[in-house]
Parts: structure tokens; sequence; C-alpha cells
């Protein structure tokens, strides 16, 4: 019986072993990307909006495709004064929310 449980587990362990990491992975770099958004919101409810678009441009390099990062970015830059780098960001994070609401139609049959 325990040479039958032993066999499944060596035969199974590498797809196992390769699921964990498939789930894992993603999980951790949006914490990384997550940990840099909560640095600039720090940074921002200071008053230090230079570190604040510091923090929002390093989630983005994690994750280009981060509304928050985008939009939070867009406030930083206008906090700063920099209306016409606030308004791409703002315009940038507006179009990756529509991206977003797209819905594959094949999907729905």
């Amino acid at each position: 019986m325990n040479n039958k449980i032993t066999h499944h587990i060596r035969r199974y362990f590498p797809l196992l072993t390769v699921l964990l990491l498939f789930f894992l992975l993603p999980a951790a770099h949006a914490q990384k990307e997550n940990k840099w958004i909560r640095q600039g919101n720090s940074a921002f409810a200071k008053g230090d909006y230079d570190n604040a678009a510091i923090g929002y441009r390093k989630a983005l390099d994690k994750n280009a495709q981060n509304t928050k990062a985008q939009f939070n970015l867009g406030g930083a830059l206008y906090a700063k004064q920099d209306f016409e780098k606030a308004a791409e960001s703002f315009a940038t994070a507006e179009q990756m929310k529509d991206a977003d609401k797209v819905v594959d139609k094949s999907t729905l049959s």
C-alpha cells in the first residue's frame, strides 16, 4: 500500500510543483507592485509627490497594466503641477479601465 502511495507522489510531484508555481508566482508579483503603490500612497499623504510618483512608476514597472498605479501617478504629477504629464497619465488610466471592460464575445457562447 505504501509503495503505491510513494509511486503516485513521485509520479505527480513535478506536475503539482509546476501548478503551485503557476498560481503562486503571479500572487507574489502582485504583492510587489502593491507594495510600491502603498509606498507611493504614503509619500503622497506626506506631500512628497516626487517619491509618490517614483513609487507608482515602480509599480507600473512590475505591471504596466495596473490601472490604480497609473491613475495615482496622474494624481502625483498633478500635485507637482506637471499638468501635461498628469493628463497623459489620467488618459492612459482611463484607456486601461475601458480595456478591462471589453469582453471577448467568443467567451459568451
